[in-house]
């Protein structure tokens, strides 16, 4: 198995994980907001807006942005690093903000309507950046998969399907194991720690992958080097 191939079934595994964390965490949040909203369906309907909101913002924007940087697996391991701190922050966060949506409906007129609108648009806009930083995993793994045109169909598929599946397992076990064994906070720092695990493990098929470029670029040039010497003849003497 070549180098390459190796590193991008890692990458595989990677997106996997990626996905059950990303569905752990909503299940997560849609606890965590139920409390604060006193509504599950309220919390429910925000996490699902913020959620496909941002996988849409984040899969348009980081498409773009990655056609213009090298390294895309190292870039997917600083996203995930960068969810991962927004996931364990994300409960404080949701509790310092509070006084500030009490102060917008003062300000709106201290109506019940005004606090939960303030409440849900706080609520959607802190859910939003990580599902952001989620939306762009994808088309990032696409440009470090995909080595040719020909293939960009069955390695998005690929890596499409191995990001569901993961989805579907972590909303199982989230939803039926974790929480109910570990409670929210447990569960936050241990979806966290694997957030973080895959961050460092793709930062580290990142540094492989580059070295393995390097060698085979430098490969090829000895390669064509030993060509041109072999091509050239001495003069007849």
């Amino acid at each position: 198995m070549s180098g390459r191939k190796w590193i991008r079934r890692a990458v595989y595994v990677l997106f996997f994980l990626s996905g059950a964390c990303a569905l752990i965490y909503e299940v997560l949040w849609v606890k965590i907001l139920a409390r604060i909203l006193g509504n599950t369906t309220f919390a429910a309907s925000i996490i699902l807006a913020a959620f496909m909101a941002g996988l849409a913002i984040g899969s348009y924007k980081f498409s773009k942005f990655i056609d213009r940087k090298g390294r895309p697996l190292l870039t997917y391991a600083v996203i995930e690093a960068a969810i991962a701190f927004l996931a364990l922050n994300l409960p404080f966060l949701f509790s310092v903000l509070t006084p500030v949506y009490i102060w917008i409906c003062r300000f709106l007129g201290n109506t019940p309507f005004s606090f939960r609108l303030a409440q849900i648009v706080f609520c959607f806009i802190l859910i939003l950046a990580p599902t952001t930083l989620m939306g762009g995993t994808l088309p990032i793994l696409c440009r470090f998969a995909a080595t040719s045109n020909d293939k960009i169909g069955r390695i998005t598929g690929e890596l499409y399907a191995a990001n569901t599946l993961g989805a579907v397992v972590g909303c199982f076990i989230g939803g039926f194991f974790l929480i109910e064994v570990f409670g929210i906070q447990g569960t936050t720092h241990l979806t966290v720690g694997m957030n973080f695990g895959v961050a460092i493990l793709a930062g580290l098929l990142s540094a492989t992958g580059h070295k393995w470029s390097k060698c085979l670029w430098y490969g090829l040039q000895v390669q064509d080097i030993s060509k041109v010497a072999g091509s050239y003849s001495a003069p007849d003497t």
